[in-house]
């Protein structure tokens, strides 16, 4: 899939890039601030899919090369974003830059949604400053929306 500054290619197990892009991501100082268990939340959002086509794991590419790794599944009747930059990459805002042509694509390409939703621990400065800087309110201590606009 094809955003202004990034490719997003859909999560591949065999392909070296990508599992390399999960593994440094889940190898990650500080990981348990905020992604997980990568591999599971990818089986789990593919699943998903059956029921919901929105259900997307991505490898994204900028400049033709991996940088992290984002995701729309939903949840409890919600549109949730989950996403990554590898350490070597961060401090550059292409987390910022990445969430926002997310957000934008996705509204474009589904219709049926009219809110993305964020879960970001409260320990997760970064990425709170981060979906301030994309537009999304805080709604609670873990829960950041974005309304289509």
């Amino acid at each position: 899939m094809e955003l202004d500054n990034f490719f997003l290619a859909e999560y591949d197990p065999k392909n070296i890039d990508h599992k390399t892009v999960i593994i440094k991501l889940e190898n990650a100082d500080l990981k348990d601030k905020y992604l997980g268990n990568l591999e599971y939340h990818i089986e789990k959002t593919n699943k998903r899919r059956e029921y919901n086509r929105c259900n997307h794991a991505y490898i994204s590419y900028y400049d033709d090369i991996p940088i992290g790794f984002i995701s729309i599944y939903t949840e409890n009747d919600s549109y949730q974003i989950s996403y990554g930059i590898i350490s070597e990459r961060r401090q550059e805002y292409l987390g910022v830059l990445l969430l926002q042509e997310f957000s934008e694509k996705m509204y474009e390409i589904y219709p049926e949604i009219e809110t993305l939703t964020l879960t970001i621990k409260p320990n997760n400065e970064a990425s709170r400053k981060l979906a301030n800087l994309v537009g999304f309110e805080r709604q609670n201590t873990v829960k950041y929306t974005q309304r289509r606009k």
